[in-house]
């Protein structure tokens, strides 16, 4: 509905002297209604990207130690971001704590975020500061601890932990983090967040979250055709209307070279760049965008390809990507802060790149067994990570045995029972 086609209405049933109070945003911002393909996929992940939250989830806000935990894209890190822009509004230091041996990606666009925030007229007097702490490392500990006492005053040191590994060999010492943190900074305001509800400190408030927000239902179906994690809790159904049910999954199945008996990924690289070249029309560096609208235009950062098998620049799908001339760069620890924020298309290996989103994902598999527990996570982190359009490329013959398997289990459970 048009802006002046509402104001005439609420002219009309609450009379004229209404319309000059009505006040209709007209921001950049705004939404425009899509028309073709590519303006859907990207609207739909604008829709997505947005800092959207179920009534309920607020009321948190003034508790000061909560652990959230819950399965991926259910709002863990949107509302660590919310309580950090409010203790930064407050005037503290927000200290990011990332806890694993290298520094996430997770933790990166939450930095940014809150740095964002901290640079904007809402947040004058906060600041945001970074941490890493190898928990596996008694000395890791004592050195971040020493850090965040420093820093104690009349004020309550502040601190964010998000995206805890689900390592059940890590969950010890977590534990032993959070206590040593409440032992020696008693007054404490810390808020962490993991996946499993294995890691949640004893005598914190411990809120599971549920409800997905971050991702469209379709999408949603694919992630939920994973086996379920341990630790990890499933979906629940919203009571909450969807602003759309996303873009129908795109499958692509991969083509075998008859001369050796292996993947094609040359081929598999040209069936991508055809549907994206086509359908979304993402084109090659120098391309005439012609009379596109380049407010709903999708761009190459808002592309990821993810690999369940090892990324190298020689990988036929990335050289296809490149001969095109779409910019393709694989991430890793040393350049991943760069990267991110690089208008390129991102490849990564599926376990490396946990955290961001991204309104078109190309998840790529590869020769891994369907009982691999930690494949299976990493293909659910994988997939909702996509906030419109999911590229599905797998084998033909690896789905057929997946279905197998599933009989299986269902029969061994539900018909023959325990042996």
């Amino acid at each position: 509905m048009k802006d002046d086609l509402y104001e005439c209405l609420i002219a009309r049933f609450c009379g004229p002297a209404t319309t000059s109070a009505v006040d209709i945003p007209r921001t950049p911002d705004s939404l425009p209604l899509p028309k073709t393909l590519d303006q859907a996929v990207s609207v739909t992940g604008d829709l997505f990207d947005r800092c959207t939250l179920y009534p309920g989830m607020t009321d948190l806000i003034q508790e000061p130690r909560v652990f959230l935990s819950g399965p991926p894209g259910t709002g863990k890190t949107r509302l660590l971001g919310l309580v950090g822009r409010k203790w930064l509004f407050e005037g503290h230091v927000v200290q990011i704590v990332n806890t694993s041996t290298e520094l996430t990606s997770a933790t990166i666009q939450l930095v940014k975020i809150l740095q964002e925030a901290q640079s904007s007229d809402i947040s004058p007097n906060g600041m945001v500061v970074s941490l890493n702490c190898n928990i596996e490392r008694r000395q890791d500990i004592r050195d971040t601890i020493t850090k965040l006492e420093a820093t104690a005053g009349e004020k309550p040191v502040c601190v964010l932990v998000d995206d805890l590994e689900i390592n059940a060999e890590k969950s010890q010492q977590i534990h032993k983090f959070f206590k040593s943190l409440r032992m020696c900074l008693p007054n404490i305001h810390c808020w962490a967040s993991s996946c499993s509800t294995d890691n949640a400190p004893e005598g914190w408030r411990s809120e599971v979250l549920t409800i997905p927000i971050s991702c469209p239902p379709d999408v949603l179906r694919e992630a939920m055709k994973e086996k379920r994690i341990p630790g990890v809790l499933p979906y629940s159904e919203s009571r909450f209307t969807s602003p759309t049910k996303g873009m129908p999954v795109i499958s692509i199945s991969h083509h075998y070279c008859a001369s050796n008996s292996h993947i094609d990924y040359k081929m598999c690289g040209n069936e991508i760049l055809r549907f994206l070249s086509q359908a979304l029309r993402i084109s090659g560096i120098g391309a005439n965008p012609g009379t596109m609208d380049m407010s709903t235009a999708l761009r190459y950062r808002d592309i990821l390809m993810l690999f369940e098998d090892d990324v190298t620049q020689f990988m036929p799908v990335v050289t296809a990507f490149k001969e095109s001339g779409i910019p393709v760069q694989i991430i890793d620890y040393k350049n991943q802060e760069d990267v991110l924020n690089s208008n390129v298309v991102i490849a990564a290996n599926a376990g490396f790149l946990c955290g961001i989103k991204r309104k078109v994902v190309i998840y790529v598999e590869g020769d891994t067994e369907p009982s691999d527990i930690s494949a299976s996570w990493n293909k659910l982190r994988s997939i909702t990570s996509c906030t419109s359009q999911l590229v599905f490329v797998s084998f033909a013959f690896k789905n057929v045995w997946n279905a197998v398997v599933k009989v299986a289990d269902y029969v061994i459970t539900n018909l023959i029972g325990p042996i």
